[in-house]
């Protein structure tokens, strides 16, 4: 699972499916969303509660979940800013 929040507000949710099975997601995004995969394509998907969805995913597949008309924030790496005191690498000193 991956996300990403600015404002105080999620721009986007990625989960990644291991069991191959219906997803439930709370994605906490406002408003109407978009569902696709990982190359951007829409995805089946119904709600099944105020934030809450149930995606259907093949073993290995991927969900972007943003709001609607959103850029789709792509699959690469990015770099995340520490929220206090690290180490390199996450190694002791």
């Amino acid at each position: 699972m991956d996300a990403d929040r600015s404002g105080g507000a999620t721009r986007w949710v990625r989960v990644r499916s291991e069991a191959g099975a219906p997803l439930p997601l709370n994605h906490s995004i406002a408003g109407r969303i978009d569902v696709r995969d990982a190359h951007g394509r829409p995805l089946y998907w119904r709600e099944t509660g105020p934030g809450r969805i149930t995606v259907a995913l093949p073993r290995g597949g991927t969900a972007v979940v943003t709001p609607h008309g959103a850029r789709h924030p792509g699959t690469g790496p990015r770099d995340v800013p520490s929220n206090g005191a690290w180490t390199r690498w996450g190694l002791p000193d």
